[in-house]
C-alpha cells in the first residue's frame, strides 16, 4: 500500500499517541513505524488495525495517500515550471545579448 502516514499521523496527534504506542496498536516493532514515517509502505493488515484502534474507514486513510500524491504531483510540476520558466529568462537574455554582439559586430564591420 502506498504511505498513508500523514493521515495516521494527524489521528495519533489529535489523539495524543505516540509512535511506540501505534507499534502496539499495529501490532509491529517501533522500528516499522519509523519506516512508515518516512515512506515505507504499510500493509493493509496494519492500515486495518490503525483504522479500527481510530474508528475510521481504512479507505480513508487510503484516501489521504492518493491526496498526498495529487498534492506532491502537483507541487512537482510546479517546481518544474518555475524551474523551465527561470531557464528560458536565462536562455532568452544570452539570446539577447548574443544579437547585440552580433549588431555591434556588423556596425565595425560597415
Amino acid at each position: 500500500m502506498k504511505n498513508s502516514f500523514f493521515v495516521i499521523q494527524s489521528l495519533m496527534t489529535d489523539n495524543g499517541i505516540s509512535k511506540k504506542q501505534l507499534a502496539d496498536i499495529a501490532g509491529v516493532r517501533p522500528s516499522s513505524v519509523t519506516k512508515w514515517a518516512t515512506g515505507g509502505a504499510i500493509r493493509l493488515k496494519y492500515l486495518h488495525k490503525i483504522a479500527q484502534y481510530f474508528n475510521v474507514e481504512t479507505q480513508q486513510l487510503l484516501a489521504g495517500s492518493i491526496i498526498m500524491k495529487q498534492s506532491e504531483t502537483i507541487e512537482n510540476w510546479k517546481s518544474r515550471a518555475l524551474e523551465a520558466e527561470r531557464k528560458l529568462a536565462a536562455v532568452n537574455k544570452s539570446l539577447s545579448l548574443i544579437l547585440q554582439g552580433t549588431q555591434k559586430l556588423q556596425e565595425a564591420v560597415k
